[in-house]
């Protein structure tokens, strides 16, 4: 490495989220840290307006560089152009819903000079975006170590970057719900010995989303690669609430289904229709107040948790049938 290569490589795909990806890069121009660093964004196809975007971003500052792939295929193979792109021997992957604090790269860089393979950092939620998020908006905050490995705030060592040989692809090409993958990486990396370390002082800030039914569900449904992860790496169900429960909502919401159901085949039966709201009780009950959902603006409202009851049910069927297709047990 010479004195202009640069120590740390910043890797982000981006889809179709020309409002927010120019925000993620100008924070990252930002950086307050005395070693060079190189951004490099993969264009995962876009059509939205965002290449133009990154083109003015390239051109103004030769930091930047623009990966453009001639078709969508999903943000693992997008993270692996970008790695194999970089020549930091530390590389960090962020989202482009994210906003990182300018001392992001540095504390990610701290963490891996004392001896970190693995660097997970802190995600919060925008505190504007919050303050008027609904019952279906989408967020995500880490504030401690978790085994998802999630991408938005995480970072390799390059070289256990190529022994891994990176994100399996077949998350996106065979699943299509590009989920799963940066979790299966984090534990094929645990499984090489490396050290993971959380940095707590690494801080990005996610975006939250708008509060919106259809767009909340297809973010769930992209869950059911979680089967296929556990199938892999079977230590992750230590980690999961119970070992055969992946969300805390499946088992209420399916209890409440069930009695739905029974309801459903004598509508008239004043004695279904008791079961049916006692069925619904615990799950009620998870929602009001075990799931926190009273912080949530509007999330009280009888739709909304109506909604959330659907959402959940289709989730945890969907799971399931996933876990069979994988040959394990999990709800």
């Amino acid at each position: 490495m010479t004195s202009t290569d640069p120590c740390i490589s910043v890797v982000v795909p981006t889809y179709q989220r020309r409002h927010h990806v120019g925000l993620t890069v100008r924070a990252l121009q930002a950086q307050d840290i005395e070693q060079p660093y190189e951004i490099i964004v993969v264009d995962d196809g876009t059509t939205d307006g965002t290449a133009d975007i990154l083109e003015d971003f390239a051109r103004d500052d030769a930091r930047v560089h623009v990966l453009r792939r001639p078709r969508n295929e999903g943000p693992g193979p997008a993270r692996n152009a970008g790695w194999r792109a970089a020549r930091g021997h530390v590389v960090a992957f962020t989202d482009d819903d994210c906003v990182p604090d300018r001392g992001w790269l540095a504390a990610v860089l701290a963490a891996s000079d004392r001896g970190a393979d693995v660097v997970m950092g802190r995600t919060c939620a925008d505190p504007d975006g919050l303050a008027a998020a609904g019952p279906f908006s989408h967020w995500v905050e880490v504030d401690a170590p978790v085994p998802w490995f999630p991408t938005c705030n995480i970072a390799y060592r390059r070289s256990l970057l190529e022994e891994l040989g990176g994100f399996d692809e077949s998350f996106s090409a065979q699943l299509r719900l590009n989920f799963g993958d940066d979790t299966d990486l984090g534990w094929r990396a645990l499984g090489r010995g490396a050290e993971a370390r959380f940095a707590p002082d690494a801080v990005v800030v996610h975006e939250v989303t708008a509060s919106d039914f259809g767009a909340w569900w297809r973010a769930r449904f992209r869950r059911v690669g979680v089967p296929d992860v556990v199938a892999r790496h079977p230590g992750l169900r230590a980690q999961l609430p119970w070992p055969w429960v992946y969300q805390r909502s499946h088992p209420p919401a399916l209890l409440g289904a069930l009695g739905m159901l029974a309801w459903s085949l004598r509508p008239r039966s004043w004695r279904r229709a008791l079961l049916a709201a006692v069925a619904l009780l615990p799950y009620v009950r998870f929602r009001v107040r075990g799931d926190g959902v009273l912080a949530v603006r509007g999330a009280t409202r009888p739709t909304a948790v109506a909604g959330l009851f659907v959402g959940d049910v289709l989730e945890a069927a969907v799971t399931v049938r996933a876990a069979v297709r994988a040959h394990i047990v999990l709800i």
